[in-house]
């Protein structure tokens, strides 16, 4: 949430994203934004292999987990996407159809290797689909 933040008008600030951080270019965690900051410490967080087993053997049991009332939809197909894809960039929200960019991406990617993970993007989809 704190990623999201708009605060761009407190002075808080940074002109830089979190892919600029991430790939090393001129920005430094130090002079990085509250948003920036919290990207790229979720990012970070995420790209730990424990964390991403831990989470993805608890949303199987419970898929329902990131149905969190204080995320917003797009909020949680993200942090999901972080964990199971730690290392790809995540989805852009561009184009006319956003959702179905995201069906069709996971769709093509599905393999036996990303079985589990294109399961559960589905199934959160589809239960975000249901509650509106």
């Amino acid at each position: 949430m704190l990623g999201d933040a708009e605060l761009r008008g407190s002075g808080l600030s940074h002109p830089a994203g979190l892919d600029d951080i991430s790939d090393g270019r001129n920005v430094s965690i130090e002079t990085a934004s509250l948003d920036v900051y919290a990207k790229y410490v979720l990012k970070t967080i995420c790209q730990q292999e424990w964390v991403g087993e831990r989470c993805l053997k608890s949303l199987s049991e419970d898929s329902s987990a990131l149905q969190d009332p204080v995320l917003v939809n797009i909020q949680a197909q993200r942090l999901l996407q972080l964990i199971c894809y730690p290392h790809r960039q995540l989805d852009s929200d561009d184009g006319d159809n956003p959702q179905r960019q995201r069906i069709k991406r996971i769709l093509q990617n599905m393999d036996q290797w990303t079985m589990r993970q294109s399961s559960l993007e589905l199934q959160l989809m589809i239960k975000q689909s249901t509650n509106n």
